[in-house]
């Protein structure tokens, strides 16, 4: 859950991240804008479904701030935060809290803010909305910290077996901006990449990334990497941030692959996945780099339940690790096994993907269609309080009065 706090205090910033992060279940990515002046871009950017906002004593500040988040982001739930010592029970407190729902705030927490307070807004906010018709894209990354696992390989062929579930619903995005290697691997040329997409941020929306996109033949929409890597050097991590936002509303299932260094925008792309493969083959050097990326993913907190492990190109010879060998060395157990097919190396020679043929006696193909199968029944599993607002929803009077009643008189409980 995308979740953006709004406040020139710091100590607020933190005070609400520790209590968000609190709910795991909501998996909260939570960013913070201290500059009032940036709120505009980075709900553009990051498209949060909640923003909480420090609400000043001048309405008029307010309204520009919310003004600003819904023409970046109209479906982002805006919550007020406010000292319970300027907010009196009298009728001016009252009125202060209706003036400010009229400006477009639809929930309030009082400071000092508690956990149950914040669980409450979560709810209200979870049962007055209307969730989205059309659920979110899915999306799934691959990452290594290590080149030459066949983590591109994996990422094309898992699109490419998306694609064939879903038809022009998915998207796969070269990431691995440096070196994009997707679009050889499928044959294709692209004439529009994420360069294209980058300069045209002033416009950028659903329908034109799909404009920028290049179809394959299996119905997958590829947005290459540039071919450039020196003008690559014109993206950034806001950039991949926005794209993935949009791509979310515009596709079903969103299949990035990644460069083999960790960086910010790698970084990004896994806070907006719902599911990172980490690739690795059964080579000492590369089992090394991998338990070294789990503990960083460690200390930066990235959800396990997120990250799956998968033991690519796999080949059985004296001397070789076992998977029993790599799982005592990284301490995770491999989720998925792929083991070495020669199609899959001779079909990425010539541009037709290993999934695009068939190989029915094949293990390689059922253990890359597992994969597969899993990341579908990923996309159907519903997302706990994953909404948007109405944008004709209007708070009744009778809405109004109990909310602000609510908050200027609390319960004891």
């Amino acid at each position: 859950m995308q979740i953006l706090t709004v406040s020139r205090d710091r100590r607020l910033h933190e005070e609400l991240r520790q209590i968000l992060e609190t709910f795991e279940e909501l998996c909260p990515v939570i960013r913070a804008v201290v500059e009032p002046l940036r709120v505009g871009d980075a709900a553009r950017t990051w498209r949060p479904q909640v923003a909480l906002v420090e609400m000043p004593s001048d309405l008029s500040g307010l309204t520009a701030i919310t003004t600003e988040i819904h023409a970046a982001s109209p479906e982002t739930i805006v919550v007020g935060v406010f000292q319970s010592d300027p907010v009196s029970v009298d009728s001016t407190g009252s009125g202060f809290l209706i003036q400010a729902i009229r400006t477009g705030v639809r929930d309030f927490v009082r400071r000092p803010i508690s956990r149950a307070d914040v669980g409450q807004m979560l709810e209200r906010i979870h049962s007055g909305t209307n969730r989205v018709s059309i659920r979110p894209a899915t999306i799934v990354s691959f990452i290594s910290n290590k080149g030459g696992v066949g983590k591109t390989t994996l990422a094309v062929n898992t699109a490419i077996g998306l694609a064939h579930h879903a038809p022009e619903r998915v998207l796969l995005i070269d990431g691995s901006l440096q070196i994009g290697l997707c679009a050889p691997q499928l044959g294709l040329k692209p004439r529009t990449s994420l360069l294209d997409a980058v300069r045209e941020r002033d416009r950028l929306d659903e329908t034109l990334i799909r404009q920028l996109t290049t179809r394959h033949e299996s119905g997958l929409d590829l947005l290459a990497a540039p071919a450039d890597a020196i003008e690559a050097t014109e993206i950034d991590d806001d950039f991949i941030a926005r794209i993935l936002t949009l791509a979310r509303r515009a596709y079903d299932y969103v299949v990035v692959d990644t460069f083999p260094i960790f960086d910010r925008t790698v970084m990004t792309v896994l806070d907006l996945s719902d599911r990172a493969f980490i690739v690795l083959d059964n080579l000492v050097p590369t089992v090394l780099a991998v338990s070294r990326l789990l503990h960083v993913l460690d200390g930066l907190k990235l959800d396990s339940q997120r990250q799956r492990l998968v033991l690519n190109r796999v080949v059985n010879v004296f001397g070789g690790l076992q998977r029993d060998d790599i799982e005592g060395k990284i301490g995770r157990p491999i989720d998925y096994l792929i083991p070495y097919h020669r199609a899959i190396m001779s079909g990425g020679n010539i541009g037709v993907p290993f999934l695009s043929q068939r190989h029915p006696f094949s293990g390689t193909d059922r253990k890359l269609r597992r994969l597969i199968q899993d990341i579908v029944e990923l996309h159907q599993v519903p997302m706990p309080l994953r909404v948007d607002h109405d944008p004709e929803f209007v708070p009744s009077e009778a809405d109004r009065a109990q909310s602000v009643t609510n908050l200027v008189n609390p319960s004891p409980a």
